[in-house]
């Protein structure tokens, strides 16, 4: 694994550079006869 950096990237200040926090999103969908799970990175906004 890479260093864990100094410093760490917060909000819009992107001129420190640091590592990306990944947390995904759990869906569960329940149905009269079955269950769908979605497992999404993508952030749940509408614009990317």
């Amino acid at each position: 694994h890479p260093p864990f950096p100094d410093e760490i990237a917060i909000a819009k200040d992107k001129k420190k550079k640091g590592v990306a926090c990944h947390h995904p999103k759990l869906l569960i969908l329940l149905r009269e006869e079955s269950i769908r799970v979605i497992i999404t990175s993508a952030n749940l906004v509408p614009k990317q």
